[in-house]
């Protein structure tokens, strides 16, 4: 992609360009957005909110440029830019146990994770959902597969899990997101969060 191969802090002001344009035309998400931060942030003013609700767009933009940037040049490059700290811990759990559950959640760039972890030397699972723009979802998607990451459909994920898990890989979870079907949620409990409610899951 063309994006990807333009320098660093060009790239990114391109990509706060593009998070700034999608601010100001995508009014569903706009209105969303700020909707989800009254709840988050009652006492906080109208302006400051709208001021947060764009930045969160600039940062999506510039997480495009940034995978852009990944499938553009080698690998190696991307790499060399990620420091990993406490890496400590998660060699100790996989010299432990032979295997790793992680949960993270949707800060950063998530998406270099799947690059980072080649600097670890185990093999990582990702489980995933398709996401909801065709586009964005076949980007991802060759991202992801690009830096050897084996992904896991979230839709019947506990077989395909377990059966990683003993092949001894790292499986990594994003928590933070509503990943159920509606037919789920009906099924399941919704618990008070943030003046709204947040769908739960059943354990067994």
């Amino acid at each position: 992609m063309a994006a990807g191969r333009l320098p660093l802090p060009l790239g990114l002001w391109l990509g706060r360009r593009l998070g700034d344009a999608a601010y100001l035309c995508v009014t569903r998400r706009r209105r969303l957005a700020l909707a989800n931060l009254a709840r988050a942030y009652p006492a906080l003013p109208l302006r400051a909110r709208a001021r947060l609700a764009r930045h969160a767009s600039q940062h999506l933009g510039m997480t495009l440029i940034e995978l852009a940037r990944v499938l553009a040049r080698p690998l190696e490059a991307t790499l060399d830019r990620i420091r990993l700290e406490g890496v400590e811990h998660l060699r100790a759990a996989m010299a432990a146990h032979g295997r790793a559950l992680m949960l993270t959640a949707h800060l950063g760039n998530w998406e270099l994770l799947a690059a980072a972890h080649r600097l670890t030397g185990f093999p990582l699972s990702i489980v995933v959902r398709p996401l909801d723009a065709p586009w964005l979802d076949a980007l991802a998607e060759k991202l992801r597969r690009s830096t050897g990451v084996e992904l896991i459909d979230k839709r019947g994920a506990l077989r395909p899990v377990l059966a990683a898990l003993r092949r001894g890989r790292m499986i990594a979870i994003l928590m933070d997101q509503n990943a159920a079907r509606r037919e789920y949620a009906r099924a399941h409990p919704w618990c008070p969060s943030s003046g709204g409610a947040t769908p739960t899951g059943a354990t067994r």
